[in-house]
């Protein structure tokens, strides 16, 4: 049974194909949205396969852009549908072993509930659940009827006995017609409402959790948000968050960025002089010491007279 039907399902090679190999599966397609919420799969099961795919897919995207950048190529994710397709086999596998547990299984089938009654093997077999049911054949014919599928029970107005409707061989044109209408306007698929989002960092297995105990408990690090969805309980990823002074000095000095300035340092080239005698010779014993300042070149001469004095 496919809601709706997609134009791949409703195609002629399809059904061809489904009454040649499968001519005991009967398809059948109903109108959009018509389906029971009653079901374990939406309520428990696809909530962690989604989870585990968005992971495994975010996992191998990060592991080619860290490849790329390594070694130095150009970063661009190759959405080939070979690599796709060889990738996609991966997440399959990791999703199976990620829903295969037991408890998963079990709560799905117990978060579809009616009132007090639910899928679960508990409430299915217990006393309250079987009395319900035997009375059902005084009480609520109509009911009963739709659940054993028996055509000829009493109807529960007249309350005379029906005769079991022919199987319908034959198609008029307007339904032809209608089909044709529908497969030309085919809507595309989009995110139904109060379905979860969880966040791509969020582990498979806190989401498992989360679904188990309906919420009831928390998990450190994570919060559920509006439509339930887990996120991460950090303030980077709170947009109205407000960021906390963190420098607390009076007067705080800025960081000088940049290479910063040359450090100045004194020229030792002429940094010591001989001194010259009256007859214009060198006595290489006595010289004098240039004090050097940074940005300027001053002398001071100790000792000697500095009038003979060549630079």
């Amino acid at each position: 049974m496919y809601p709706w039907g997609s134009l791949v399902h409703k195609s002629e090679g399809f059904l061809g194909w489904m009454k040649k190999t499968h001519p005991n599966i009967i398809l059948i397609f109903i109108l959009g949205n018509c389906t029971s919420v009653f079901q374990p799969l939406d309520v428990g099961v696809q909530r962690v396969l989604k989870q585990s795919f968005k992971r495994s897919a975010h996992a191998d995207i990060v592991a080619e852009i860290s490849g790329k950048l390594a070694a130095g190529s150009s970063v661009t994710l190759d959405m080939s549908l070979p690599v796709l397709r060889d990738r996609a086999l991966g997440w399959i596998v990791k999703a199976y072993h990620d829903i295969n547990k037991p408890a998963l299984v079990k709560k799905a089938f117990e978060l579809c509930r009616v009132k007090e009654y639910n899928l679960s093997q508990e409430s299915l077999t217990k006393p309250s659940t079987l009395q319900a049911l035997s009375i059902l054949k005084t009480s609520h014919l109509e009911l009963r009827a739709k659940l054993t599928n028996d055509d000829t029970a009493p109807d529960s107005v007249t309350k005379k006995q029906t005769s079991r409707a022919k199987a319908k061989n034959s198609t008029s044109k307007a339904e032809v017609e209608e089909e044709d209408i529908d497969e030309e306007e085919e809507m595309a698929f989009t995110d139904d409402i109060g379905t979860y989002n969880d966040s791509c960092d969020v582990p498979v297995e806190d989401v498992i959790e989360h679904i188990i105990t309906e919420g009831a408990e928390e998990i450190d690090g994570l919060v559920a948000g509006e439509d339930g969805s887990l996120m991460r309980l950090a303030e980077v990823e709170d947009p109205d968050a407000e960021v906390p002074d963190v420098c607390t000095l009076e007067n705080p000095q800025p960081e000088e960025l940049g290479r910063g300035k040359q450090l100045k340092k004194p020229s030792k080239l002429w940094e010591k002089d001989w001194v010259y005698n009256e007859d214009d010779t060198v006595d290489k014993n006595s010289y004098i010491t240039r004090k050097v300042v940074a940005g300027q070149n001053s002398k001071a001469v100790s000792g000697q007279n500095s009038k003979n004095l060549k630079a």
